[in-house]
């Protein structure tokens, strides 16, 4: 499954570090985040002028995938979890699970091996892929290749051999003098907002570029990267500043507060009020109209599970709201029913409800993975919704919020991680977040959390989280 990814824009709103991936930042892990400072801000330098961490935002420091995590500690990147398909990025070729067993983490989590490289300031991921930015703009991936999300113009896997890290992992060519500034990934593509405010697109890009014109796959042979990979096209005057990729679908955040997505987005994850599932013939530019968000309303961050989107939306009388479209199945919407939202006429712009987050609060970062979401309050708390497979919601129980009016807002209790938080970062399989001070913890599948044991999930039952849900030692 995929994590969801998401970025925020407003100077009010605190960046979480997270990937938004549940098992598929959507497809690839579910889901993308960001977070909110200033579009303009963002725009013009990558980075968020905010207290907090967004999940995937310009500086998130730590990001889920599926079965494992990666945190930056002074500069470096550290991972935990399964090393299937080498995201560890530890040059072994042995599928072993780091941190489910006593010794394992702390002085003895070993660096991630990314070679001679500068500091990392964000870590972006997808199913089984993670991609780490340095401070000089350049990008590192590593993980899952088998339809050239690396964009290393091959389909190796990078990780499970030193032979193809270190100095050995090349950086991802996305142009001459080109830098990061965002991006997000799926199950199989990969999308990232660059310095002049172009977007490209690799792996199986979605409609990204016309059809008959460009394959269906780019970044899996050689010559497809670097100046050869054109910018998508996202029409006159647009600035990307972030971007947020679903189960076979994208969207993108622009600097003045739109949102475009494109792809084969079902059940209405596009926003398009229609029962299309994509874009035809890969027509995008000044074609491709912005989500209707409504009368007035700005995005600051954007965020995608599977097949459902979520932003966080502000004007000049509403700070910090969050509207959610798409599939609803399990109440990931957060609206208090099952209805699909965006597949229909007449569902967004003004008629789309804002979901509720409790009387005075407001949002400061959203992540989203398969179908959940979660948000990081402007208290500090952490509250999520849809579905609770294995406590990922963190709730002390499996049973779903979102689908009935009784559960959302106030009614709906924030995650109890014993401290407020600074970010959050979700996957298929587990969640996590920062708190204030630094320390981590997770919740749900055990095996995965760093957390010395591989028995049973936490944050299923009573009793699991607050004080004694430990910290992950990461140092």
């Amino acid at each position: 499954m995929k994590r969801m990814a998401a970025f925020l824009l407003c100077a009010s709103c605190t960046q979480i570090q997270n990937l938004g991936f549940d098992g598929t930042r959507s497809s690839g892990d579910g889901g993308s985040a960001s977070d909110a400072s200033s579009a303009a801000d963002a725009g013009r330098d990558g980075s968020a002028s905010t207290d907090a961490e967004a999940p995937g935002g310009p500086t998130a420091t730590l990001m889920n995938v599926t079965g494992a995590s990666c945190a930056i500690s002074a500069g470096s990147v550290k991972c935990w979890g399964s090393n299937s398909s080498g995201i560890l990025a530890s040059g072994t070729s042995v599928v072993d699970v780091r941190g489910d067993a006593p010794g394992e983490m702390g002085a003895a989590l070993p660096r991630a091996l990314l070679g001679t490289v500068g500091s990392a300031v964000a870590l972006f991921g997808g199913y089984r892929s993670m991609c780490a930015r340095f401070d000089d703009g350049r990008l590192k991936c590593w993980g899952v290749n088998d339809t050239g999300q690396l964009g290393l113009g091959d389909l190796q896997n990078r990780g499970n051999d030193v032979a193809g890290l270190g100095n050995f992992l090349p950086f991802v060519d996305l142009g001459s003098g080109r830098a990061v500034t965002h991006m997000d990934m799926g199950r199989d593509s990969a999308c990232a907002a660059l310095d002049n405010g172009a977007v490209k697109c690799w792996g199986r890009h979605h409609g990204s570029y016309p059809v008959g014109i460009m394959d269906e796959v780019l970044g899996d042979e050689p010559g497809e990267m670097g100046d050869a990979l054109p910018p998508v096209s996202l029409g006159g005057g647009r600035f990307a500043v972030a971007t947020a990729l679903g189960t076979n679908f994208q969207c993108v955040l622009f600097r003045d507060g739109d949102i475009k997505c494109w792809g084969q987005g079902v059940y209405g994850a596009l926003g398009r009020n229609d029962g299309a599932s994509g874009v035809p013939g890969g027509i995008l530019g000044d074609a491709l109209d912005a989500v209707p968000l409504g009368s007035g309303l700005r995005a600051e961050a954007v965020a995608a599970g599977d097949s459902h989107v979520c932003a966080i939306v502000s004007s000049a009388t509403v700070k910090g709201a969050v509207k959610c479209w798409g599939h609803n199945d399990v109440g990931q919407l957060g609206l208090g029913d099952v209805r699909n939202r965006g597949d229909q006429a007449n569902q967004m712009g003004d008629a789309l409800p804002f979901v509720g987050l409790g009387v005075g609060r407001s949002a400061r970062a959203i992540d989203a993975a398969a179908d959940r979401t979660c948000v990081l309050l402007d208290d500090g708390n952490v509250k999520c919704w849809g579905s609770n497979q294995g406590g990922g919601l963190g709730l002390g129980d499996q049973k779903i919020y979102g689908t009935l009016p009784g559960n959302s807002g106030d009614a709906l209790p924030p995650v109890d991680l014993g401290a407020k938080a600074s970010a959050i970062t979700m996957s298929f399989d587990h969640a996590c977040a920062r708190l204030v001070g630094g320390a981590i913890k997770c919740w749900g599948v055990a095996a995965f959390l760093g957390l010395g044991t591989s028995d049973g999930t936490l944050g299923d039952a009573p009793g699991e989280m607050g004080a004694a849900l430990p910290v992950v030692d990461v140092p």
